[in-house]
């Protein structure tokens, strides 16, 4: 039974993005904060007698919509991580991208007829972010992903969300990888 679980196509995903949560405990951070970048309000993550969150340093912004989404980061005197975040603000989450669906990065010919950007592409709007080289951080970039339809398979992601993928690949290696008729960025 667990074996043909772990065989569906989402099992495996799933469960690295499970482990990441579990090693690093990211703290994800939605939209509302009016706080400055430096210093995000994190009262609302803490929750009622929770312990002190650290304070967080931004690192990488990058736009989406007519705002932005930026990695923040604390570290101990060691320069060791202890809190990766991903911040978006009021604006993106009020202007998120609606069309086209997709940014056109991901994108494969399957009818030999050129690229047709309704057919042929997939992977919603994607942002490379970037984190400090930090001590024991395996992670170099984080892709993060606005996917307006969602994508396979059905009745899993198949609505509007948010990917966020952790690569401790180099950035240049990655996308070496060429898109294939699924349309995914996968080998």
């Amino acid at each position: 039974m667990i074996r043909n679980a772990l065989r569906m196509r989402w099992s495996l995903p799933l469960a690295l993005a499970l482990l990441v949560v579990a090693s690093f405990t990211p703290m994800l951070i939605a939209a509302g904060s009016k706080a400055s970048a430096s210093a995000p309000s994190l009262s609302r993550a803490a929750g009622a007698g929770g312990a002190a969150l650290p304070k967080l340093t931004s690192f990488n912004k990058v736009s989406l919509g007519d705002g932005t989404v930026e990695t923040l980061y604390a570290a101990d005197s060691a320069k060791r991580p202890v809190a990766l975040a991903v911040r978006v603000d009021a604006a993106a989450m009020k202007t998120l991208p609606s069309t086209p669906t997709h940014d056109g990065q991901t994108c494969f010919d399957t009818g030999g007829d050129g690229i047709d950007l309704e057919a042929d592409c997939a992977s919603g709007h994607e942002r490379a972010l970037w984190f400090p080289k930090l001590n024991g951080l395996p992670f170099q970039w984080l892709m993060f992903n606005w996917q307006k339809n969602g994508h396979g398979p059905t009745h899993v992601f198949d609505k509007p969300h948010f990917d966020m993928h952790f690569f401790i690949q180099d950035f240049s290696a990655r996308n070496q990888i060429r898109t294939g008729p699924c349309n995914l960025v996968i080998n």
